[in-house]
């Protein structure tokens, strides 16, 4: 599900009007995404990258990876969780079970 949000971020910076060789903050970069998503929707996004594919074969592909580099700086990968294990507490000794363990 997340590398299905991050691809949908880059296809929202792949048509926003940013160029390549920009530095972009991240800030920067969520308000171009935010204005690319407001301006076309998600799938206005990905119809216009696909278009753009078509169109221009020869630059479309650097831009994108751009966009999924740029992303996936901006947006890291969370640390995962450790795993949660079910511990059962043992019973607590009673005096009954002490000297029916002898």
């Amino acid at each position: 599900m997340r590398v299905m949000r991050l691809h949908a971020l880059a296809e929202a910076l792949y048509v926003s009007p940013a160029a390549t060789c920009a530095e972009l903050t991240g800030p920067e970069i969520d308000e171009l995404v935010r204005e690319a998503i407001c301006c076309y929707t998600l799938a206005g996004c990905a119809e216009r990258l696909a278009a753009d594919f078509g169109d221009y074969r020869d630059t479309a592909p650097a831009r994108m990876r751009w966009a999924n580099e740029v992303v996936a700086a901006t947006h890291p990968a969370p640390h995962p969780r450790p795993p949660v294990l079910h511990v059962h507490p043992l019973p607590a000794a009673t005096p009954q079970r002490v000297l029916a363990g002898r």
